[in-house]
């Protein structure tokens, strides 16, 4: 199976204008997108800037440059308008270098982001790829490693961008995924990221870190689970 790139896009809006958004979102947004192509779209929500996460699954980014993906948007009268509603949008492409599950054993396939909650953390480094995959191995996993709730630690870097839209976020970014709110909140999901991100030799910046909830999902089972 071909390692699924993830692809985010992440937003502020008016909160008068949300229930219009994930309506739109789940009646025909996401199944357009699934249609076109994408293996999964979620959609999160977040308690402080940015609420609005969108995340996804998808074979690669020449999926951004074909008809269906293309014509989808041109179909959908709605698109332009929701666009214009959301503030300080950035669009993210990561490839996924790791995934290990909640017991620290690596994930031999790649498992599909199942998990109702999120931890984020995005940052900036001048240390080397292998400095930033020792960081993981060293400061990220060993904090998460049998904790009750964890599903996966994954670590990601925007390698490939989408054609239309460079990215402002940062280069590399940790996710972990949760079982469930209370878990995330009992074990400080926030802290756990942001003491990792100011542990050891990679004197990080520009660190941001998130803990988001998932409230729709739609997902290709057969290629998850083929």
């Amino acid at each position: 199976m071909t390692t699924p790139l993830v692809y985010m896009i992440r937003a502020d809006f008016a909160p008068e204008y949300m229930d219009e958004h994930h309506a739109w979102y789940a009646r025909r947004h996401a199944p357009d997108l699934v249609g076109a192509g994408f293996w999964s779209a979620r959609g999160f929500d977040a308690t402080t800037s940015p609420i609005l996460w969108n995340v996804y699954e998808i074979p690669d980014v020449a999926i951004f440059s074909s008809e269906a993906y293309n014509g989808a948007h041109r179909a959908d009268p709605f698109l332009e308008t929701a666009v214009k509603h959301l503030k300080g949008r950035t669009v993210s492409v990561y490839e996924q270098l790791r995934i290990v599950d909640g017991n620290g054993a690596e994930a031999a396939r790649y498992p599909t982001l199942r998990g109702p909650v999120l931890a984020s953390l995005r940052l900036e480094t001048a240390a080397a790829d292998a400095a930033v995959r020792a960081w993981f191995d060293a400061q990220v996993l060993p904090r998460h490693r049998g904790i009750a709730g964890v599903r996966s630690v994954r670590l990601w870097e925007q390698r490939e961008a989408h054609p239309k839209w460079p990215s402002t976020e940062p280069r590399w970014s940790v996710g972990v995924e949760w079982d469930a709110e209370g878990a995330a909140a009992a074990a400080d999901a926030r802290g756990l990221l942001r003491a990792a991100a100011q542990a050891g030799d990679l004197h990080a910046t520009l660190a941001k870190v998130d803990v988001v909830t998932k409230r729709y999902a739609l997902v290709r089972e057969d290629v998850f689970e083929a």
